[in-house]
């Protein structure tokens, strides 16, 4: 039994190994790109990393989705990252022993949308709500107003259309 307060070194590295809450579309996400390799390209050409809230997430998806074929493996790959938050989000995520049915819920079926594309229309959802209050401020000029608008009716678009690789999108 140790007695007293903790040490300034113990609390700092309670905290860096702290794991902040990630929404659950991308912790499956997470589990896509380490559980399998067979959906990395498919991911990679979808998906916009800026479509994801965790910072966190993105930064390990960003290093995964980069590796490309110099990709280690999990283990490897684990036991060089310095970032023991890296390491604990991944070693929780991937320690869900619950089944899934990877490319129904990665790609999506007739009934449900896949989660790459709920993580866009949630991303599309924060940037009108920030479009709504930048149009409601009291001082906005015309140009930025019209401006503005067209990011809306832009994003509108984007909404209705179905999930392409980048490269076939605007």
């Amino acid at each position: 039994f140790r007695g007293g307060p903790p040490s300034v070194d113990e609390e700092s590295e309670e905290s860096a190994s702290e794991i902040p809450p990630v929404p659950a579309q991308e912790r499956w996400l997470l589990r896509f790109l380490f559980e399998s390799d067979e959906h990395i390209e498919w991911i990679a050409s979808r998906l916009e990393l800026d479509w994801l809230e965790s910072a966190l997430v993105r930064e390990i998806i960003a290093r995964r989705t980069q590796a490309g074929s110099d990709w280690p493996g999990l283990a490897s790959w684990l036991s060089g990252l310095e970032n023991p938050q890296w390491v604990g989000l991944l070693t929780d995520v991937l320690t869900d022993a619950k089944p899934i049915p990877l490319e129904n819920i990665l790609k999506g079926a007739s009934e449900r949308d896949g989660a790459i594309k709920i993580l866009r229309d949630k991303y599309i959802a924060r940037e009108l709500a920030a479009i709504t209050r930048g149009l409601s401020a009291p001082v906005l000029s015309g140009e930025e107003e019209t401006s503005l608008l067209a990011r809306k009716a832009h994003l509108h678009r984007l909404k209705k259309t179905p999930l392409a690789a980048r490269s076939d999108q605007d």
